[in-house]
């Protein structure tokens, strides 16, 4: 089965102004990596369910690279897991959709990705 890759912009991190798309993925999400301008009122949307919260937060944006972060994305999409890259601000940001959804690409046999 193909796993699924969300890349879902938290917004000014209001959790009201989330798209409902954005709140159903959090949802079903089993893997959730996000940076730390996602405020903790977003995350309380993740769903219970989901094993990895960023490894339990101990996955930091500060001292991982973009490169680690593709390759987990992958990683767990391949696996069969929905995965969401959760970042704070608008996903279309500093070229950043075009850098996960190249990653996502190398792997479209494994894994697809959306927006929400």
């Amino acid at each position: 089965m193909k796993g699924k890759v969300y890349i879902v912009g938290a917004g000014p991190g209001d959790p009201e102004l989330l798209t409902l798309k954005a709140l159903r993925v959090l949802g079903l999400a089993d893997v959730v990596l996000h940076d730390d301008l996602v405020p903790p009122a977003i995350l309380e949307r993740v769903s219970t369910r989901c094993f990895d919260l960023q490894r339990r937060q101990a996955l930091r944006a500060e001292v991982t690279s973009q490169a680690e972060i593709n390759s987990l994305l992958v990683t767990y999409a391949a696996a069969g897991l929905t995965v969401v890259r959760l970042q704070g601000g608008d996903r279309w940001s500093s070229g950043a959709l075009a850098r996960r959804s190249g990653c996502c690409g190398k792997r479209e046999r494994t894994s697809r990705l959306f927006l929400a």
